[in-house]
């Protein structure tokens, strides 16, 4: 008969300890993965709430803003507040935000606050007490927790008046293919009575060049309305005539605007273009019916 040996516990201990360091190690790794995921769930909430309390300041400013008139609803200047604000979401919260306001008087560069700080009206009181602004640069920064950097959102708030519509205007070519292409254009961005129209090389940056269509069937110099009069508009006398700048007249009283030009730059349908070939040095412009309507394409 055989006796069975009895078995002993020789190494027990020692896999015993490896695998319990394996598993604490392990345990450790895992420690650290998911805290750097929580973190960066948590950063990526907090900059999106940070996002919306920039978003916040920029509609709580433009409030402020909309709230500068009279009892007639017609906007007042003097009544501009001038900032800077902060504010707070909610009080359920740590969302805040401040606002920094520009007023300038020419159109500022997408979202350049440096520019904007060179170039803006004094406002250091309560309210706007001089200059008579046409646009407004918002900058806002939202933040979620004190001490960490935020988000910033910057907002260029067109000034609308009752001399001044709201539009930027653009390029007008010429009709037709040309190499270069040609754009209507003013001697400068700010010419005179009696200035002629020419044909230049088209040029989307040049103020001279930029012209916007009102309802008042005006084809205006887009740059001259910057200081918020009426601004320069086309005109030519008869037919034939050339086609000078003027000041912009009501739809009431046309006065200096041709039926010629008026009947070319409205009608919907197109001539065959001219056979003559535009020349490349500059043109003076004249009302003619024989010529192809203009096209009034804003440039993109």
């Amino acid at each position: 008969m055989r006796l069975l040996r009895k078995r002993d516990d020789t190494g027990s201990l020692p896999m015993a300890m490896l695998l319990t360091v394996i598993g604490i190690g392990l345990s450790g790794l895992l420690a650290a993965t998911l805290d750097a995921q929580l973190t960066a769930a948590r950063s990526t909430a907090q900059r999106a709430d940070a996002m919306d309390a920039a978003q916040s300041g920029i509609e709580s400013a433009l409030g402020r803003i909309r709230t500068a008139k009279d009892a007639t609803g017609a906007g007042v200047y003097t009544k501009l507040p001038c900032g800077p604000f902060t504010g707070r979401i909610s009080g359920g919260t740590a969302q805040t935000y401040t606002v920094q306001i520009y007023y300038l008087a020419a159109q500022p560069p997408a979202g350049d606050t440096t520019w904007a700080q060179n170039n803006k009206l004094s406002c250091t009181g309560t309210y706007l007490t001089a200059g008579k602004p046409l646009y407004v640069l918002l900058s806002s920064t939202g933040t979620v927790v004190s001490g960490v950097r935020g988000r910033t959102i910057n907002a260029t708030y067109t000034l609308y008046t009752k001399s001044r519509e709201n539009v930027a205007g653009g390029l007008i070519k010429l009709y037709g293919v040309s190499n270069p292409e040609l754009c209507m254009a003013a001697p400068s961005g700010a010419p005179p009575a009696g200035a002629a129209l020419t044909m230049q090389v088209c040029d989307a940056a040049s103020p001279a060049q930029r012209f916007a269509y009102d309802s008042n069937l005006n084809v205006a110099l887009a740059a001259t309305r910057s200081d918020g009069s009426t601004g320069m508009c086309l005109d030519a006398l008869a037919h034939n005539d050339p086609v000078l700048f003027q000041p912009c007249q009501p739809a009431a009283t046309p006065a200096y605007r041709s039926e010629t030009l008026r009947s070319s730059l409205d009608t919907p349908t197109r001539a065959p273009p001219s056979t003559t070939t535009a020349p490349a040095a500059t043109s003076t412009a004249t009302a003619s019916t024989s010529s192809p309507p203009t096209s009034l394409a804003s440039d993109p």
